[in-house]
């Protein structure tokens, strides 16, 4: 396939209350990428890029309500009101690709490293959990099941002996404040550790010599002009990667090939951090793949917007004929081939995926064990 065009222009020149203006219909494609050689199999990609862009604009009817004896035509183009959209993909999207990508080509995100440094406060957090439920289910069977609730929530010393605290309001809540800590960021990751590390352990025995894998994430926006509405205005964004590549080594797919994801988790609260900017993530895909050979990845992003039913425009206007409605419809196509994947340095996420309930709840309880 070589470079192309195609261009219909079916609109008609006049001009409106807005200055000139065409009304009608347009169409636009086009279109670069490499020709396939005689010998190459049918399937063997190739980069490529393509725009298409189709709209109808009429010549709308609308007044200006401070002189509704004057009407007025326009086509949307003309006035400026076209649908607008912002791309929303950001690197933090494509980061998530990326690990999401690694973890399906090792089978898991389990990583060795991390899991011997952590395993000393692993072991305490599991005899400590032994030694509370061991202690409130004898304050159980003694029948005393406030002291079994004070037991359960209290926490052990180095000796395993449970210190006696008072049930006061403000003690309870620093000691559910940590029992939640503990389940989030002690036992989930202790569970998920354990499954991770039997997958890896599978996907190192039993993966073949050369395979494959494929991932993709999208993200969804509306018009960026909200001066303007319309019945359907919408844009879609997605990003697909297909990896071809050889077994990896042992140790990459244990994580043993990333000392700095081992530093980066065992920094205090380096998991708040990672709320805001995810660097964890950032390190483990980054060594993954500079650590990664005899690989091709196939990346291509599609971009699809649409809009139509133009049903309120800017300023103390009103419509009145729109001649069917003005549309539009865009699609936008990238694909690109290399041997290495480049994982992009991460930035600051939004405020909505920052303020999850998870991470609201969590910074609930650090406070309370910080300052009660």
């Amino acid at each position: 396939m070589t470079s192309g065009s195609i261009v219909r222009d079916l609109r008609v020149s006049d001009v409106g209350s807005c200055g000139p203006g065409k009304a009608g219909f347009y169409y636009s494609k086009s279109w670069d990428g490499l020709d396939r050689t005689p010998t190459e199999p049918k399937d063997t990609p190739h980069p490529y890029t393509s725009q298409l862009v189709m709209h109808y604009d009429p010549w709308i009817k609308w007044i200006d309500n401070s002189n509704p004896n004057f009407v007025r035509e326009c086509t949307a183009l003309s006035a400026g009101w076209a649908a607008t959209f912002t791309p929303q993909w950001s690197t933090n999207h494509y980061l998530k690709l990326c690990s999401k990508l690694q973890e399906k080509m090792s089978g898991s995100d389990f990583n060795l490293g991390v899991t011997i440094a952590e395993s000393r406060q692993s072991w305490e957090t599991i005899a400590t959990a032994a030694t509370r439920i061991r202690r409130g289910l004898n304050s159980l069977l003694r029948g005393d099941p406030h002291q079994k609730i004070e037991k359960s929530l209290g926490w052990v010393h180095s000796s395993r002996k449970i210190r006696r605290r008072k049930m006061t309001v403000r003690a309870t809540a620093r000691d559910l404040s940590s029992r939640w800590l503990e389940y989030s960021y002690a036992w989930v990751p202790l569970v998920v550790d354990t499954y991770n590390a039997g997958i890896a352990l599978a996907r190192i025995w039993g993966v073949p010599e050369t395979f494959s894998a494929r991932t993709s994430s999208f993200v969804a926006s509306s018009n960026s002009n909200t001066d303007r509405e319309y019945d359907v205005a919408e844009q879609m964004e997605r990003f697909q990667i297909i990896a071809t590549y050889a077994r990896p080594a042992v140790t990459n797919i244990l994580g043993l090939e990333s000392p700095e994801s081992v530093m980066w988790e065992k920094l205090p609260y380096s998991f708040v951090a990672d709320w805001f900017i995810p660097i964890g993530s950032y390190l483990a895909a980054q060594n993954y793949f500079r650590n990664l050979s005899q690989a091709q990845f196939i990346e291509t992003y599609y971009r699809t917007r649409y809009a139509r039913g133009l049903r309120k425009i800017p300023g103390a206007k009103t419509l009145i004929d729109n001649h069917g409605g003005y549309w539009l419809t865009e699609v936008d196509v990238v694909r690109t081939i290399s041997s290495q994947l480049v994982v992009p340095t991460p930035t600051f996420k939004s405020l909505d995926s920052v303020t999850s309930w998870k991470h609201c709840v969590s910074a609930v309880a650090l406070l309370t064990n910080r300052f009660l």
